[in-house]
């Protein structure tokens, strides 16, 4: 996630083997999150603004995989690499600022939908949405190349090393207040506002509603609370070990007292590294629309596997569609 890596180095140094821990990372969250942009991208009926954001957020994950965690903790030898030294460390900053800015994006779309969903409709337009994520984006990439325009500057004859701790220290921090603290408070807020209302409406009778309609409201505003829980629970358990880690280090670092800090914060980097590998896989557990479709997806395909020559019309069959209506419905 982070340039503490390329901070810490000071100098030119034999590149280790390939640490293969790091690779296995590296290619599942290219592959998860791959995997699911592509199936997103190719069943029509999952495009619309909520998975256009999600999908922005996959390919987020997919180059955060590739372009940073192989080349950067896979295979050490490629960021000893003059200019790519100093570019790759970027890139993963920048990456995960996204990434955790996606979050945040995603959380306020849902708090709009579930709060006020008639102004949902009207400021959730494509155009809007579009805007949104693009400066997400620029933000991003602004974030990133902050360092090359001020205290590091690429250097295309050697790798630039600490050079100046003071500003790699506010640099960082900065960073950490943008990548962690403001997606993280955003989501208990906006989540915790969500409970306040799915509550009030549960006990208060000037909302009458039909006994069906009131169950499915009921379900909803469950399973949305239970994937709050568990998507904060996950973000935050991941993430606040290694911003810890981080900030103390480079408050260690300022004093020239490192000691084992280094591998603590190397410790720290696996859980918060794991989180863009298993983000694809809760969308699909905790989004309905996607886990019905890759449910209808599996069967059909094992059906076609194991020879059923009926599979071909599963999809089809109006039973099959009554289902998938049903189930979409109440998610």
């Amino acid at each position: 996630m982070i340039s503490n890596n390329s901070s810490i180095s000071t100098g030119p140094s034999v590149a280790p083997p390939i640490k293969l821990q790091w690779l296995i990372i590296g290619v599942l969250t290219g592959l998860t999150n791959a995997s699911l942009l592509l199936f997103i991208t190719f069943h029509r009926k999952l495009h619309n603004i909520t998975n256009f954001i999600l999908c922005s957020k996959l390919l987020i994950g997919f180059f955060f995989g590739v372009f940073y965690v192989i080349p950067r903790q896979g295979i050490p030898a490629l960021s000893h690499v003059l200019v790519l030294c100093d570019i790759i460390p970027q890139v993963g900053n920048g990456l995960m600022v996204n990434l955790n800015l996606h979050v945040c994006l995603i959380s306020f779309h849902r708090y709009f939908f579930i709060i006020n969903p008639f102004r949902y409709k009207e400021r959730a337009t494509p155009r809007n949405v579009t805007i949104v994520v693009g400066c997400t984006w620029l933000l991003s990439i602004f974030i990133a190349i902050i360092p090359f325009f001020t205290f590091r500057p690429i250097n295309i004859t050697k790798c630039v090393g600490i050079t100046n701790i003071t500003a790699e220290t506010i640099y960082l921090s900065t960073v950490f207040i943008i990548l962690f603290l403001i997606p993280l408070v955003v989501l208990v807020a906006t989540y915790g506002k969500i409970l306040v209302v799915v509550l009030s409406l549960h006990h208060d009778d000037i909302y009458p509603v039909g006994e069906k309609l009131s169950i499915i409201k009921v379900k909803t505003n469950r399973k949305a609370l239970i994937q709050a829980a568990v998507m904060i629970g996950i973000f935050f358990c991941l993430f606040v070990p290694f911003v810890i880690g981080v900030i103390v280090f480079f408050f260690a670092l300022q004093t020239g007292n490192v000691g084992s800090l280094f591998h603590v914060l190397t410790a720290t980097q696996y859980p918060a590294f794991c989180y863009p590998t298993i983000s694809p896989i809760l969308n699909i557990l905790f989004m309905g629309d996607i886990r019905v479709e890759v449910i209808q997806f599996a069967k059909t395909s094992y059906s076609v596997i194991s020879g059923e020559n009926n599979s071909f019309n599963i999809e089809a069959s109006p039973q099959a569609q009554r289902r998938r209506k049903t189930l979409t419905s109440t998610l």
